[in-house]
């Protein structure tokens, strides 16, 4: 299993874990290994000994993009989407035309 934690230098020497999913945790040690070794005795001991985790691809998305754009696309062939697009260009015309900027 992998699980992304962030371990990040904090003042007066010590180091932060943190961790978001599937357990949000955040624990602090004297060095980095240390607080990676906390995170991880942590992490055990919330899970119940029958438990298991997986872990699942929820997208083939490039990082960085926004979470909306895996749907780009997706309506192309859909016969509503130009009857929709009329439609928004049409509202916006209108609300151009009422604020006077047409």
């Amino acid at each position: 299993m992998q699980i992304p934690v962030v371990i990040e230098p904090l003042p007066n020497n010590c180091f932060r874990t943190q961790s978001s999913s599937p357990l949000p945790m955040i624990v602090e040690g004297d060095s980095a290994e240390e607080s990676l070794r906390l995170w991880h005795e942590k992490f055990s001991s919330c899970l119940p000994m029958d438990a298991e985790v997986q872990v699942v691809s929820a997208s083939a998305i490039a990082p960085g993009l926004p979470p909306w754009a895996k749907y780009i696309g997706e309506l192309k062939d859909d016969p509503l989407f130009d009857e929709w697009r009329e439609c928004v260009e049409e509202y916006r015309r209108q609300r151009d035309v009422e604020a006077g900027v047409e």
